[in-house]
């Protein structure tokens, strides 16, 4: 309000202001995070995001499932926590690829909720600020334990064949030998 000449109100003044476009922004702001939380809750992999010191800001419902360990509690543990590695191993890894602020992919056994080991195909990718320093960690982590396990009986396998192999070449070297 505004006082007249006499003192008294007799004027009001007021700006308003088009907000139309500010409250579409927020609205395709607020779809896309609802589509984001969606797609997380939805993908069977263990997702992650992590500060640039390797600290939890976020993960998926699926890893809460796995590991058991709550987000708040997961906060307080860095980009490798769960890894089946000697003490400290983990974290002078975890610095050297993290220092390199590229990509990297890592094969490690995380212990589940129940404390079983299981293998998994950990693949990480930095987020930059504007000023191109390593912001955050987008993780994913891969269950390929049965994958694993596969390979390495082939390995067991294609070992045995070749011994296999070797003494079906010897006992035929033998018997042409005899022959002869």
């Amino acid at each position: 309000p505004l006082a007249g000449e006499s003192g008294r109100r007799g004027h009001f003044l007021s700006v308003s202001r088009d907000i139309t476009q500010l409250v579409r922004a927020n609205d395709v702001i607020r779809e896309a995070a609802e589509r984001e939380r969606a797609l997380a809750a939805s993908v069977p992999t263990l997702l992650a995001i992590f500060g640039r010191n390797g600290n939890c800001e976020f993960r998926n419902p699926q890893w809460t499932a796995y590991t058991g360990i709550s987000l708040d509690k997961l906060q307080l543990q860095t980009l490798f926590a769960g890894v089946d590695d000697p003490p400290g191993e983990a974290d002078a890894r975890k610095l050297a690829l993290m220092s390199e602020g590229k990509p990297f992919d890592l094969e490690v056994k995380l212990r589940r909720h129940d404390g079983a080991l299981r293998w998994f195909l950990c693949r990480s990718v930095p987020a930059r600020d504007t000023s191109g320093q390593v912001d955050k960690w987008y993780s994913t982590c891969m269950d390929i334990d049965d994958l694993r396990k596969t390979q390495d009986a082939l390995a067991v396998a294609q070992a045995k064949l070749q011994d296999q192999a070797h003494g079906l070449e010897r006992e035929v070297a033998d018997r042409t030998a005899r022959l002869t």
